[in-house]
């Protein structure tokens, strides 16, 4: 992958600024100061989960409204989510653009995405329907489905870990559906709901009731969406990479109309662009893979037949030189005569008493 820019140019300076070349010490140090920072990146997005658990920690309830006080908690970690979701993007491009891919970032980038996009979700989930503010029962449901969520992102990183390449060309597709759109599902969401409940001009053109109602259908949503995600992320079910899909490379003009359209729907309702945006993504794969097993499976290409082992005659003609006959001249071909070696006798057998 080339390289532009001030990064780039720190990538292939193989010379110190004096001319002379750089020593293999030199080499190894500066692939070393390379190497910090896709993990600065690595660690952001971990101080990002972090920071959601504290938000959602901090959340206070009302027992006798059963409401929540502090509802901006949720808000804030959902943002903060999403903001780890920037920054696990560009680790890993960074990473392979500079050449220090490697186990210790890979390793680092699960431990970190196992904050962000499994513990802080499957918090979110538990503390949206905390027994303060719903039945007992329903509560033990959330803490369990909420857990559920989060042991499938840590699954979903450990076979990540061993099925990775660390080579652009593989990541195309993905196998299962990817931890961070898992969470950023659980954070639009959560975002819809604030919206749902702000004063926000477009919100108070519609019925205050159908919007509370709404966003109360929503939270109770969550365990079960929090369950099938979780499902979805240990399963076999296929996902495209977005961004080395469809944001890279030459592009017509529709498309580049598709992605200013959708600019523009998320800078005037990015609430409900991106809970649109997510739950899409999350159904596309089980849409296309229901196509996939109702066409049936792919034809196998059929070989084209070997062709038939050549008779002796056909090599001996093959080999033998053409014969060129003049006018009034007759050729005797020869015959060709084919002996056989003759039987060897056995010697006679004695036996020995």
């Amino acid at each position: 992958m080339k390289v532009k820019g001030a990064l780039g140019r720190l990538v292939r300076r193989t010379r110190r600024p004096d001319g002379t070349p750089l020593s293999p010490q030199d080499a190894a140090r500066k692939r070393r100061r390379l190497a910090v920072i896709p993990s600065l990146f690595t660690l952001a997005n971990g101080i990002c989960g972090f920071a959601a658990i504290v938000q959602l920690a901090s959340v206070q309830f009302d027992p006798a409204t059963r409401a929540v006080l502090n509802p901006s908690h949720f808000t804030n970690a959902a943002w903060l989510i999403l903001l780890g979701m920037v920054f696990d993007v560009f680790d890993g491009r960074i990473a392979r653009m500079t050449a220090t891919t490697g186990d210790f970032g890979g390793e680092l980038d699960s431990l970190c995405d196992a904050i962000t996009f499994g513990v802080a979700p499957g918090l979110a989930v538990v503390m949206m329907n905390a027994k303060a503010v719903t039945n007992p029962f329903f509560a033990n449901v959330a803490w369990v489905f909420g857990l559920a969520f989060a042991c499938g992102a840590i699954l979903r990183l450990a076979r990540f870990n061993v099925e990775n390449d660390h080579d652009e060309s593989a990541h195309q597709s993905f196998k299962g559906l990817p931890s961070p759109a898992a969470a950023g599902t659980i954070a639009t969401l959560l975002l819809f709901q604030g919206f749902l409940r702000s004063d926000r001009a477009l919100v108070q053109m519609l019925p205050g009731a159908t919007l509370a109602r709404a966003a109360d259908a929503i939270g109770a949503a969550l365990p079960f969406v929090a369950l099938t995600l979780g499902w979805l992320m240990v399963s076999e079910v296929r996902y495209v990479h977005l961004a080395n899909r469809h944001l890279r490379g030459k592009r017509s003009g529709r498309h580049i109309a598709r992605l200013a359209f959708g600019a523009i729907l998320l800078a005037l309702l990015p609430e409900m662009t991106m809970a649109l945006g997510f739950v899409g993504f999350v159904a596309s794969g089980l849409v296309l893979g229901l196509v996939r097993r109702l066409s049936g499976p792919e034809p196998v290409p059929v070989a084209a037949p070997a062709p038939a082992p050549a008779t002796a005659a056909a090599i001996v003609a093959a080999a033998a030189p053409p014969i060129v006959v003049t006018a009034g001249e007759s050729v005797a071909t020869p015959a060709l005569v084919i002996t056989s070696p003759a039987p060897v006798e056995a010697a006679p057998r004695t036996e020995s008493r």
